[in-house]
């Protein structure tokens, strides 16, 4: 049996997300054709396995995207509130207003896979998340260290220094290890 048959016999077509019923077809234009969807996304190096792998409808697969399922229920609450309100706020706004005490009096967006009392581990999902935001945050430092160091000695650019920033690299394929390992 192929994969993506296994994916859709999880809940029998029905999308994980909303709870739309879906249909297994070759057409991939099909509007009621089932997607495989990444609950950790391919972004953030979420695996390409089974486990990890649920049916969804082409419309919550296309707002998900590269999303973890905190954001994508963000983003459902916001289309609530601009539906209702009229009006759209980030993520970062929304928290300044909570911290106000402001709330909005919107219920708590539930997935389909949640009111079947379907289980997911969150922490693994977060976890994901934050290894990704580490590794950016990494190879953003690991960059800026190295032009900063270049500036510093008065060196332009130069493809004879590229040993020196392959050098940086392995140190942070090294620390990616070691974070995975749980040793930093």
């Amino acid at each position: 049996m192929s994969k993506k048959i296994l994916v859709w016999t999880k809940t029998n077509g029905v999308c994980f997300y909303c709870g739309k019923q879906t249909e297994i077809d070759p057409d991939a234009r099909n509007r009621n054709a089932f997607v495989v969807d990444h609950l950790i996304p391919l972004a953030v190096d979420g695996p390409d396995e089974l486990s990890n792998l649920v049916p969804c409808c082409r419309n919550c697969n296309g707002s998900k995207s590269g999303r973890s399922l905190e954001s994508f229920r963000f983003l459902k609450q916001q289309k609530q509130i601009e539906k209702k309100y009229g009006a759209r706020f980030t993520e970062k706004q929304e928290k300044a207003l909570r911290k106000m005490n402001f709330e909005f009096p919107i219920s708590k967006h539930v997935f389909w896979f949640e009111k079947q009392g379907i289980k997911i581990d969150y922490r693994l999902i977060d976890g994901y998340f934050e290894k990704a935001k580490l590794k950016k945050v990494t190879d953003e430092t690991i960059s800026l260290e190295f032009h900063r160091m270049m500036h510093k000695e008065g060196l332009k650019e130069d493809p004879q220094w590229d040993w020196v920033e392959s050098t940086c690299l392995d140190t942070r394929e090294r620390l990616y290890k070691e974070i995975e390992q749980g040793k930093v």
